[in-house]
């Protein structure tokens, strides 16, 4: 439930409730869990001046599981002569426990009478996400184009940690029994450009630089954490019912290290380009779209190692071209 009033002269609140029950029965969990969950939230709009507003919000989570949360969030924003703006926020958030992080258990055999069971904790408490972060942004004719810097400190983190070990003869620290965890915190900053522009009557680009650089409090490398991600798009209009996109997608180098069984094994950058052709059909009533789509164009790319001694020869394996027909509208 949720309402919007505008209680005094430069003030827009909106406020609700919510109230979730879920139960859950599952093959890969242990037993049958009912969880439920109430939240309460409310967000203030505040007009400070003709080109100043600031807005506040706070929301609580009481959780039957994990107990209660709250976040707060704040964000001021002031408009600039020449059709800028500019942006400041503060925000903390949570990621709660999944069920497989609290009640997975899997054995997983490693060789003739050897296995490692993964397992999960119902202790778990929620990953915790502080957030800093600043804005520039310029409207012009044709489209905008904007930088932001952001900080975020994260706490709680869960992960693997090995909680049984194998004894003798097997290699010492040989993991037999490893458990999800909060293990420790983490800390983020970067930047993030992003530009849309309409070229021309029928077409217009978009595109988007990120850098990210992740750090773990123990020193541990952190993976599948790439710096640098760049995606740049073109979408035309051909005519009233034919329209196009292409799009390349640059992804940064990074590392695998699952478990500390594969320690920092390199991910190489690689660039995807994607395609799509759509024919608008039916009326303005009825509109239906028939498309045609494909990932990764001109060829393949790996997201994990692809070195032979990573392992499962599954996991090795390309991500390969895919070309798919869809067909959407409304009945």
């Amino acid at each position: 439930m949720q309402q919007q009033r505008q209680f005094a002269r430069g003030h827009s609140i909106v406020y609700g409730i919510s109230y979730r029950s879920t139960t859950t029965q599952s093959t890969t969990i242990t037993g049958d869990h009912p969880e439920t969950e109430e939240g309460l939230y409310a967000q203030d709009e505040i007009r400070l001046a003709r080109t100043t507003t600031l807005f506040t919000g706070l929301r609580l989570d009481n959780h039957s599981v994990y107990g209660v949360n709250i976040s707060p969030r704040v964000t001021l924003l002031h408009h600039l002569p020449g059709r800028q703006t500019l942006r400041a926020s503060y925000g903390s958030a949570f990621r709660a426990p999944t069920l497989l992080d609290q009640f997975w258990k899997q054995s997983v055999p490693l060789s003739p009478g050897a296995s490692l069971t993964l397992q999960g904790a119902a202790n778990l408490q929620p990953e915790q996400l502080a957030s800093f972060e600043a804005g520039w942004r310029k409207d012009v004719k044709r489209g905008f184009y904007g930088i932001s810097l952001f900080y975020s400190s994260l706490s709680q983190l869960i992960g693997f940690r090995p909680i049984a070990f194998a004894p003798p003869p097997a290699p010492p620290y040989t993991p037999t029994v490893i458990a999800r965890s909060n293990l420790g915190s983490a800390s983020s900053y970067g930047l993030e450009m992003e530009s849309e522009l309409r070229l021309s009557g029928t077409l217009s680009a978009v595109m988007n630089y990120a850098y990210e650089s992740l750090s773990f409090s123990d020193g541990t490398t952190p993976e599948l954490a790439p710096r640098h991600k760049v995606n740049i798009g073109m979408h035309a209009t051909f005519s009233p019912r034919w329209d196009g996109f292409l799009g390349a997608h640059f992804v940064g180098a990074c590392v695998y290290n699952r478990f500390g069984q594969y320690p920092d094994a390199p991910i190489r950058p690689y660039v995807r380009v994607d395609a799509r052709l759509a024919y608008r059909v039916g009326t303005a009533a009825r509109p239906w779209t028939v498309a045609l789509s494909a990932t990764n164009l001109f060829g393949s790319h790996y997201e994990l190692p692809d070195q032979p001694q990573f392992g499962d020869a599954n996991r090795r394996l390309p991500v390969e071209r895919t070309v798919y027909f869809s067909l959407i509208g409304a009945l």
